[in-house]
């Protein structure tokens, strides 16, 4: 993305005219005054020169106008932008409820009776650093809205970590057209907020959905430093398949497992309209509604592992079952 200009964001002014006329010997006295211009000569010439003066400011505005915009819009780009990232579209609460409440307890019970149907994260060695934020276990998530195996797999985080706090600011997209599995109906993180008593999220959307005329698909957030250590350090065998590694979405539970990819396969997600798709996967019918819960059961287990079995009503009887 286009950096701001160095320095103030007021452009280069010409400098004022200095006083070498003032400094310059007056002429000599004329012997005879000369004859006044006629009205009509000072009226046509105050006009050319009041047009000419218009024109002249006129233009200036407009350069510094531009100027101005240039750097306004490069500022903005650095800082990320106020409006939604390009194709996204806003939800309502009540779009999502239906996921939001799936009872944990039909979230883990999935898991259970079929656990070939989706993947479990991977745990971390004993020693691995925990991961926290403000002195709750963090759930740290990168990925990009362009991603299909992301559109896949915020459908389980949703519903999983919805069972322990409350999402706000959620948007609606789908992955890239032009990839695998194109134009997988989801949500996005980018700009939303979650609150819990018990975790604290944190997501970094890299990208947007709509790619640019070189081919790129616009940044929308730059993982940390510490992010990216977290990357080098655990999206990388053994923790994940040698194929997956280096890939997105990473999922990084309070530091405690991991999971690099999707959890399921999503694929039959795939061009269907947004709000059917939260139909299917609400009423957990179809084969791939089954694979996401199951999905969210794991989770569900190892948020719980993580938050000490709280809150009660989620965490029942979460323990006893997966590695």
């Amino acid at each position: 993305m286009p950096e701001a200009p160095a320095g103030s964001a007021r452009p280069n002014v010409p400098p004022r005219p200095g006083g070498a006329a003032k400094s310059r010997a007056a002429p000599a006295p004329r012997a005879k005054r000369r004859a006044r211009p006629s009205p009509t000569r000072t009226g046509a010439l105050g006009r050319r020169r009041l047009w000419l003066a218009s024109g002249a400011t006129a233009i200036v505005v407009v350069v510094i106008a531009a100027l101005l915009a240039a750097y306004g819009t490069s500022a903005s780009s650095n800082k990320g932008s106020a409006r939604p990232a390009q194709g996204t579209f806003a939800l309502s609460a009540a779009t999502l409820q239906p996921l939001a409440t799936v009872p944990a307890q039909t979230l883990l019970a999935a898991a259970r009776a079929q656990p070939a149907a989706a993947a479990a994260p991977t745990p971390l060695p004993a020693g691995a650093p925990a991961l926290t934020l403000s002195g709750k276990p963090e759930v740290l998530y990168i990925g990009a809205n362009y991603c299909p195996y992301c559109a896949a797999q915020r459908w389980p985080l949703f519903m999983a970590l919805s069972r322990f706090g409350t999402f706000t600011g959620v948007q609606g997209t789908t992955s890239s057209a032009t990839d695998v599995n194109p134009s997988t109906p989801t949500l996005t993180f980018y700009r939303s907020q979650y609150h819990s008593a018990y975790l604290a999220f944190v997501a970094v959307e890299t990208h947007g959905n709509i790619a640019l005329p070189s081919g790129a698909y616009p940044v929308l957030a730059t993982p940390t430093p510490a992010q990216a250590s977290l990357l080098a350090r655990w999206d990388v065998p053994p923790y994940v398949p040698a194929g997956a590694a280096g890939g997105i979405p990473f999922v990084d539970l309070g530091g405690r497992s991991v999971f690099v990819g999707s959890q399921y396969d999503a694929s039959a997600l795939a061009g269907l309209n947004f709000d059917r798709a939260v139909s299917q996967l609400a009423a957990g019918q179809t084969k791939t509604a089954r694979a996401a819960r199951a999905a969210a059961g794991y989770l569900v287990r190892d948020l719980c592992r993580l938050t000490g079995d709280l809150p009660a009503g989620t965490c029942a009887g979460a323990a006893g079952f997966g590695p």
